[in-house]
């Protein structure tokens, strides 16, 4: 939490209490306490993979639909960079169903990380990494992970866990 780098990866065997720290982490008081050392307005969002889960839960479309909300929600401003990609997702769907697929999530998300009106930090978790899509997780997701320290006005701090499998080994 008080290191300089972006990225902070946990890594462990089966059964070792990964997402149990994650958890205990991410609701702990004093992280927040560490966190607003540096800045008292950060944010904290969090995604828990779960092969066993709701599709939501098991897929990296169900991260990023996460990510994006949580985003939103704790930067309502926000709303007006994505706006237009919210409309045409609107249009196409029926009054009932605004589904965003994973073209129009990357899309909203790219457009927020391009963006320099709204500036804030956030610590994200992300737990059981190696669980998303059933362990076939594809390179560029990993990738986007990885990217998400180089956007412009939010700074994104990344703590992730999984279990140490190669393709995620070689990307972090």
């Amino acid at each position: 939490i008080e290191s300089e780098s972006a990225l902070f990866w946990v890594a462990g065997k089966p059964g070792a209490g990964k997402s149990t720290l994650m958890k205990y982490v991410f609701n702990d008081d004093q992280t927040s306490t560490l966190l607003s050392k540096k800045d008292k307005g950060i944010k904290k969002i969090g995604y828990w993979f779960h092969d066993l889960g709701e599709p939501n839960e098991k897929t990296f479309l169900g991260f990023l639909r996460s990510f994006l909300y949580q985003l939103l929600k704790s930067f309502p401003e926000l709303l007006q960079i994505i706006l237009g990609i919210y409309l045409e997702v609107k249009n196409r769907g029926s009054i009932d169903d605004v589904t965003w697929n994973e073209i129009d999530t990357r899309r909203a998300l790219k457009a927020i990380s391009l963006q320099n009106i709204v500036f804030g930090r956030i610590c994200l978790f992300v737990d059981g990494l190696d669980e998303c899509d059933a362990g076939a997780m594809r390179t560029e997701d990993i990738d986007f992970i990885v990217g998400l320290e180089k956007w412009k006005a939010i700074s994104i701090k990344t703590c992730i866990s999984s279990r140490p499998e190669l393709p995620i080994k070689l990307r972090l």
